[in-house]
């Protein structure tokens, strides 16, 4: 596999071929916030908290977004953190939703 050269956060980055932003962002010793990805499954792109914004193709989910050579990145912006708090939010609203729920369940 070949290494490609990309930008997060103007800083330049060295990436694996066929690697994800995630994957690369977190070699690097970029923090990006996520739930869903485990490096050992497939990546899924459930809970959006990887979002990110890559030049050229707007807001993606670093967690199954692959790098390409000369990728700009932007891992943090208000925009950016927004979006992941509305995100956080809903996991969190559906999860005390289903909690509640359940709890009822239980009672009858």
């Amino acid at each position: 596999m070949g290494e490609l050269k990309v930008f997060i956060n103007g800083r330049e980055v060295k990436a694996k071929e066929g690697s994800t932003i995630l994957e690369t962002a977190l070699e690097a010793g970029i923090y990006i916030p996520y739930l869903c990805h485990h490096p050992n499954l497939p990546p899924i792109g459930e809970c959006g908290l990887c979002l990110v914004r890559v030049n050229g193709m707007g807001l993606a989910n670093a967690c199954d977004t692959l790098v390409e050579e000369g990728m700009k990145i932007v891992t943090e912006n208000e925009e950016i953190a927004s979006l992941r708090r509305e995100r956080l939010t809903g996991l969190l609203m559906s999860h005390l939703f289903r909690m509640h729920r359940l709890l009822e369940i239980s009672q009858m």
